[in-house]
């Protein structure tokens, strides 16, 4: 939306029934809320957006998303909403590494600048991972007795040098600072050793 002074004319394109036109952002610059700040909302209206949500019902596109990336189908994969909320979703960590993988190899720096960083103000990982701000960047999940880190660990060069994806559920108290902690030790590890 650009506010000015006054009305300026939209040329449209020349086609019968053609109402308005309307020039979206770039999509990664839509996806920054959902992605740094985890805003569902923004989940829920992309999928309708692009086709993937119609009238209550979720298509079946990830194997279809799956299949394009190359990557090997999840049988059991369900989605029962676009942000994650329901606990109806289904999907393996080894599908989520798969995933982050191909993400990575297609898109590069353009996915990875959606990532919240360790520790960035306003995202999710705000207030974790302190010290390692150049080190991590990766989505946090949670709903009750479930929370969930996949991301990537990069080396001293801002390079992915290591993807991880950490699945807790049914926790009886937080796992935050058990999975910050794993996660603080693979970078440790990964110091002393990188070429594993």
């Amino acid at each position: 939306l650009v506010v000015t002074p006054r009305p300026m004319p939209i040329p449209l394109p020349a086609a019968d029934g053609v109402s308005i036109v309307h020039y979206s952002a770039p999509l990664d610059s839509l996806l920054i809320p959902m992605m740094k700040v985890s805003s569902n909302a923004w989940a829920e209206q992309i999928a309708a957006g692009t086709g993937s949500y119609k009238w209550g019902a979720y298509l079946p596109t990830w194997p279809s998303v799956l299949d394009s990336l190359g990557l090997p189908p999840d049988e059991g994969m369900r989605a029962a909403d676009a942000c994650g909320m329901s606990r109806r979703n289904r999907m393996r960590a080894e599908t989520v590494h798969h995933l982050l993988v191909a993400a990575n190899a297609t898109w590069g720096e353009r996915w990875l600048n959606l990532l919240p960083m360790a520790n960035e103000e306003g995202s999710t990982l705000e207030g974790r991972f302190k010290g390692l701000e150049d080190r991590i960047i990766a989505k946090t999940g949670s709903l009750s007795g479930c929370r969930s880190l996949a991301g990537y660990i990069l080396d001293k060069h801002g390079d992915p040098a290591l993807d991880f994806v950490i699945f807790v559920n049914h926790a009886p108290s937080s796992p935050t600072s058990t999975i910050d902690e794993y996660v603080r030790n693979l970078v440790t590890q990964l110091d002393r050793d990188p070429k594993e």
